[in-house]
């Protein structure tokens, strides 16, 4: 399994320096965030990339007060105009590409582990399904067993029961598969990594909340150019799609912040992007789909044991939920890509029954009873 102490967790963004050692339990208070994490990754080092314009108190002032090992203060590049027209909020797209590169800079580490600085893991859960999807492509294990998917807690008999299982199965499954040595994911959140066939028509709109992945894949991944003004306000001087779903209308960008990020990441593997966020012809959702199957390990939230209070909401809203790729989701596009040897039926059962749900969902929807503009201020 692999150790925190190979772990360089990058907490980046905006921070508030009065909220520091309130003990505040809603993400404000950053060292509430870090003890948390710290628990569940104890000896894992610690950067937090975030701005030069705050006032630290001087009890809180330097990365050993802080009790990180590493503190960065970068100069804040400034909002663009909101992503969708109608609303104030700024797009921060180069506020998280200036903080979290800034911080994948100084990782030394063979893993890294970005998340924001308002939320916080509560688990180590997430290193042994990532451990065990590498198996399962490198070396041809089976399937991972369903308890083990969640974070319910197990007796030291029960995990050392499941552990001689489970070494039995390797052993019976000695399939001499060549090792892939190109395989290395990145585990991302279900949220909100978009299914594009069901709302929002957003390919390659993977989640920036929380990502996880051997260090140099990540500086990669965020080695991306700023947004520019002209692509932040493209829907400005251009019309959007004709076949833009029936709300996609009100975007002002070109692409999305997680899109924007995410297809530099795909192009320079060869896959075809969407040029604005709603392209979806076959070629791109065909694309997408192999993208989060060979790059990406989906994980839900309590699979990665990421708490991040500001979007608490989105685990009981059937809109975010039905809308974005889940665990099982992926399983399917992971399962049908690499075919693995004794794949878990449960979850690919499981998977199918949300396709024939999202199937119906999709070819239900009208203007009538879904809107942006009621998702957007209720929940931006």
């Amino acid at each position: 399994m692999i150790k925190s102490k190979k772990i360089t967790v990058v907490f980046q963004g905006y921070i508030d320096p009065k909220k520091l050692g309130s003990g505040a339990t809603d993400g404000t208070d950053f060292l509430y965030n870090l003890a948390q994490t710290k628990v569940a990754l104890p000896k894992a080092k610690i950067v937090l990339s975030t701005w030069n314009s705050f006032e630290f108190p001087a009890d809180y002032n330097t990365a050993e007060k802080l009790g990180v090992d590493q503190l960065v203060l970068n100069s804040d590049p400034c909002g663009l105009p909101n992503i969708r027209f109608g609303f104030d909020a700024p797009n921060n797209a180069n506020r998280q590409i200036t903080s979290a590169s800034a911080g994948m800079a100084l990782v030394d580490t063979k893993y890294a582990l970005k998340l924001r600085a308002d939320s916080f893991l509560t688990s180590s859960n997430l290193l042994t399904i990532y451990d065990h999807y590498l198996d399962a492509v490198q070396r041809g294990a089976p399937a991972i067993d369903s308890d083990t998917l969640t974070t319910k807690n197990k007796t030291k008999k029960q995990k050392s029961k499941n552990e001689k299982l489970n070494k039995t199965k390797t052993s019976s499954n000695k399939l001499g598969k060549k090792r892939n040595k190109k395989y290395s994911p990145i585990a991302v959140a279900s949220f909100f990594t978009i299914d594009p066939s069901i709302y929002q028509h957003m390919a390659f709109h993977v989640s920036d909340w929380v990502q996880f992945g051997r260090r140099k894949v990540l500086q990669e991944y965020w080695a991306v150019k700023p947004m520019t003004k002209k692509n932040a306000t493209y829907f400005e001087d251009n019309d959007h799609d004709k076949e833009a779903s029936f709300y996609d209308d009100q975007f002002r960008t070109r692409l999305a912040v997680e899109q924007h990020i995410a297809t530099k990441y795909a192009q320079a593997r060869g896959y075809k992007v969407p040029k604005h966020y709603n392209e979806t012809d076959q070629s791109i959702l065909k694309g997408y789909n192999r993208f989060l199957a060979e790059h990406f390990i989906v994980l839900d939230l309590d699979q990665i044991g990421l708490v991040f209070p500001k979007y608490d909401w989105v685990k009981n809203d059937d809109f975010a939920v039905i809308n974005c790729v889940n665990h099982e989701d992926w399983y399917r596009l992971f399962n049908d890509y690499w075919q693995i040897n004794a794949p878990n039926q449960e979850l690919l059962e499981a998977a199918d029954q949300r396709q024939a749900l999202k199937r119906n969902i999709a070819n239900n929807i009208t203007a009538d009873n879904v809107t942006i503009s009621q998702i957007y201020t209720q929940y931006s």
